[in-house]
């Protein structure tokens, strides 16, 4: 019972830690695009909104919200 549990444990913190890191490469992707052609060619209005959009992000992963 013990080594049951003990490979399930395994395999959540397996899927968790993809799971993570699936976020992180979408996270680089928008800010690569998104964030990047907002504070290029953006209006002061939408440069402000990503980087509240980034601060929520963070947060959330710091686990601050």
């Amino acid at each position: 019972m013990a080594a049951t549990v003990l490979g399930q444990a395994g395999r959540s913190s397996a899927a968790n830690a993809a799971l993570s890191r699936v976020g992180h490469l979408l996270l680089g992707d928008h800010v690569r695009s998104c964030v990047a052609d907002a504070m290029r060619h953006g209006d002061e209005d939408e440069r402000e909104a990503k980087v509240e959009e980034l601060v929520e992000v963070f947060g959330r992963w710091s686990g601050g919200r």
